[in-house]
C-alpha cells in the first residue's frame, strides 16, 4: 500500500513539473484559415453614382435616388473617401455550435482591430478595436441567408470548406424566388499544381422596370478563405471594388516558375559563362609559363685590388764597389759601369 502511495506522489509531482510545458490552447478547426497575428490589407474604391443611376432607372427622382443611396451607404458603413482597409487578427476563439434549421452549425469567433486609410494604403487610422467577427462552417442555407453576394453583405473571411458550385446553383434558385432574372456561377482558377475553388460571380436584373440594367458581382477568396477580390457593378460601372494587397501573386503565382527559369537563362547563365572563361584564361596562362620579362644584369666590374709593396729586407752586408776601369786612350781611371771616359770622352766599349 505504501509503495502505491509513493508511486502516486511521484507521478503527481512529475505532472506538476510538466504542466507549464503543456499547450493548453485549443486547436482551431480545419475550416479556419486565419491565425492570430495575421494582418490583411485591401485597396478599396467606392462610388455612389452608379447606384443612384439604378434608382433613377427604377423610376425614382434624382433627389430621392441620392438620399436613398446615402442612407444605404451609411447602413453599410461605407465612406467613399476611404482608399484602404486593414484588419489585424488579435485572437482566435474556441469553436462553438448551435442549431440552425434543424442542423448543427459550428463557428469560430475571432477578435480584430480595423483600420482605414484615405491616402492609399499608407496612413492608417484605427476605427475599431477588439471587434468580434466569426467564421462559420459551410452550410448552404446559412450562407444563402447571411451572405447575399448581390447586395454587398460581404465578409472578409469565410470557411475554407465552402462548396462554391453548390452555392452558385442555390443562389440562382434564390434569385428566381425573389422574382429576379439572374445567374450565378462558381469561379475557378487553374494552376500548374492544383485547382482552387476560389469564389462566385453573379449577374442579375431586378426587373423593376424595363429601364433597369444588369447588376454584376464577382467575389474571389484565397485558399485560406481570405477575401482576395470583390467587385459590384451596375450597368458595367463600379459601385464597390475591394482588392487584397498582393492579389496579383495570389492569382498568378503559377508563372513564378517560368519567370525564374527565364531569369536564370538571361542573367545567371551568362555570368557563369564569363566566369568560366576568365578562370580558363588564367589557368592557360599559368600552364604556358608566361612570365614577366627579366631585367638585364649589368656586368660586374671587379674592384681594384690594392697592391701591397713587397717588404724589402735591408741587407746587412755593405754594397760591393764597382771595379775600376782605365781609359785606353788617355790612361785616366774611369768608374766601373761607365761607357765613356770622363777625361777624354773615348768610347770605352770599342
Amino acid at each position: 500500500m505504501m509503495k502505491k502511495k509513493k508511486v502516486f506522489y511521484v507521478l503527481f509531482l512529475w505532472g506538476l513539473f510538466l504542466l507549464p510545458f503543456v499547450n493548453l490552447a485549443v486547436a482551431k478547426p480545419n475550416y479556419v484559415g486565419i491565425d492570430e497575428g495575421d494582418s490583411f490589407i485591401w485597396r478599396t474604391e467606392f462610388n455612389k453614382g452608379p447606384y443612384e443611376d439604378y434608382w433613377i432607372d427604377a423610376g425614382y427622382s434624382d433627389s430621392y435616388a441620392e438620399n436613398l443611396t446615402d442612407y444605404l451607404f451609411d447602413v453599410w458603413d461605407i465612406d467613399t473617401d476611404v482608399e484602404g482597409w486593414k484588419v489585424v487578427i488579435l485572437e482566435i476563439k474556441s469553436e462553438k455550435d448551435d442549431v440552425y434549421k434543424s442542423d448543427d452549425i459550428y463557428w469560430v469567433d475571432y477578435l480584430y482591430n480595423f483600420y482605414e486609410s484615405e491616402v492609399g494604403i499608407s496612413d492608417w487610422d484605427r476605427e475599431e478595436s477588439n471587434e468580434r467577427g466569426d467564421i462559420i462552417e459551410y452550410d448552404e442555407d446559412l450562407y444563402l441567408d447571411n451572405t447575399l453576394w448581390s447586395w454587398g453583405l460581404l465578409k472578409w473571411f469565410l470557411a475554407t470548406d465552402v462548396n462554391w458550385r453548390e452555392l452558385a446553383n442555390n443562389l440562382e434558385d434564390e434569385m428566381d424566388y425573389w422574382n429576379e432574372e439572374g445567374e450565378a456561377s462558381a469561379e475557378y482558377r487553374n494552376y500548374f499544381f492544383s485547382r482552387i475553388h476560389c469564389g462566385i460571380s453573379t449577374t442579375w436584373n431586378p426587373e423593376d422596370t424595363s429601364e433597369t440594367e444588369d447588376f454584376e458581382s464577382v467575389a474571389r477568396y484565397t485558399e485560406d478563405g481570405v477575401l482576395m477580390y470583390y467587385e459590384w457593378t451596375y450597368d458595367g460601372k463600379t459601385i464597390w471594388e475591394i482588392e487584397l494587397d498582393g492579389r496579383f501573386l495570389y492569382e498568378n503565382g503559377w508563372w513564378l516558375i517560368p519567370l525564374i527559369v527565364i531569369v536564370i537563362g538571361l542573367v545567371i547563365v551568362p555570368v557563369t559563362i564569363v566566369s568560366i572563361v576568365m578562370v580558363r584564361k588564367k589557368h592557360r596562362a599559368k600552364k604556358e609559363g608566361v612570365a614577366p620579362p627579366k631585367k638585364e644584369k649589368k656586368p660586374e666590374v671587379p674592384s681594384p685590388t690594392a697592391v701591397t709593396p713587397a717588404a724589402v729586407t735591408p741587407s746587412l752586408e755593405p754594397p760591393l764597389e764597382a771595379e775600376a776601369v782605365f781609359c785606353p786612350m788617355c790612361g785616366a781611371q774611369v768608374k766601373g759601369g761607365k761607357n765613356f771616359c770622363q777625361e777624354c770622352g773615348a768610347n770605352l766599349k770599342e
